[in-house]
């Protein structure tokens, strides 16, 4: 867990390591299994533990590497999140008997929360102001206030009722909760979206509906007819170096044929290079560029002679063509010209698409 002074606390295997600046600065024995960290403004570290083995409250760094203990709290739970609220209290989330309150760390009781106390704590997230969300594992999503203590069961009240929680995220700029389950589901201004995330089905198909999205047509209005969404999906494991992973979308609109975006890949064992599209079903060797970076000009050579034909595509950070020359002879010197400092992706063209690809910094 990351404290003040930009160190980092690091628990491994009953040793505690403190870093700073990607450097080690101490180390020493730590038998608990920690699992959560928190440094208050006043320096207080306070260590939340697996194995029921609580919280640890020391006064300081020093205190910690001294292992000068000033409070221990929650002996026989198993303490998952530690958050402060403006007012000072701190509420404790345990995987045992839910949620535990203290208003100061000097001497407070920690009182358990009465309709928070019935499960493993599975996920917590604030809103920046004066609401906290909790998650308990198979008893449902609540809204803590924090100014009066009120707590109200939020969970969606359709069949599907969340099961298996996994983790919250609060987006302070929509004020957007979002609860990733057994579905995803968002929350916003008091009722749940209709919008969802669909499991998988078919041969590796995911499909995400936002029902009710009303966007403009963009001969109306072309900048609000915009969309975008992000995600990520873990790979399999074992996956061999040099498997080609292949994505692609189809936008539906209503009931009209999907609008299909460009293939994008990535091969097992070498670096992602975004936008890029090729035939399926052959290895794409990799370009050599030196010097790299460069600062006014670099050579480009590839393992086959350029051919008649071919051409060099560079593309900034964000995919765009900065710059397409043809190719002659086995190498290609290329000048900078103005370009802004910055990562570069190469990608040598024939007419049937890429077979080649590199990548650079202009420094």
């Amino acid at each position: 867990g990351q404290i003040l002074d930009d160190r980092w606390l690091y628990f491994r295997q009953e040793q505690l390591f403190i870093l700073k600046d990607g450097r080690l600065e101490w180390s020493g024995h730590y038998p608990k299994k920690a699992t959560w960290v928190y440094q208050n403004e006043s320096g207080a570290i306070l260590i939340g533990h697996l194995r029921g083995e609580g919280v640890d409250i020391y006064h300081s760094l020093a205190d910690l590497q001294q292992g000068r203990i000033a409070r221990h709290l929650l002996d026989g739970y198993s303490v998952s999140y530690i958050f402060q609220d403006r007012e000072g209290g701190y509420w404790f989330a345990t995987q045992e008997q839910g949620i535990f309150y203290t208003p100061t760390l000097t001497g407070g009781l920690v009182d358990s929360i009465p309709r928070l106390s019935g499960g493993m704590t599975k996920a917590l997230a604030h809103d920046g102001h004066g609401t906290l969300y909790v998650g308990l594992e198979r008893n449902g999503i609540f809204h803590i206030d924090l100014r009066s203590g009120q707590v109200r069961d939020i969970s969606p009240k359709e069949e599907s009722r969340t099961q298996f929680i996994r983790h919250f995220y609060y987006d302070t700029l929509s004020q957007t909760l979002g609860v990733a389950d057994n579905v995803m589901r968002f929350y916003r201004h008091g009722q749940w979206l209709h919008n969802r995330f669909r499991s998988l089905s078919g041969a590796g198909i995911l499909t995400l509906t936002f029902a009710n999205l009303l966007l403009p047509d963009s001969n109306v209005n072309e900048t609000a007819s915009h969309g975008f969404i992000q995600f990520s999906i873990d790979q399999r494991p074992d996956n061999p170096s040099g498997l080609l992973l292949e994505n692609r979308a189809g936008i539906y609109f209503d009931f009209n044929a999907p609008v299909m975006t460009n293939t994008v890949f990535h091969t097992i064992g070498h670096d992602f290079l975004p936008s890029a599209t090729r035939e399926p079903g052959t290895a794409i060797p990799w370009l050599q560029v030196w010097p790299n970076p460069a600062s006014q000009t670099t050579h480009i050579w590839a393992e086959k002679p350029f051919r008649p034909g071919q051409r060099l595509v560079l593309r900034n950070a964000l995919g765009r063509i900065v710059r397409e020359v043809a190719v002659p002879g086995q190498t290609l010197e290329i000048e900078r010209a103005g370009l802004p400092t910055g990562l570069y992706f190469i990608e040598l063209r024939h007419a049937q698409g890429v077979i080649a690809v590199g990548k650079m910094v202009w420094e």
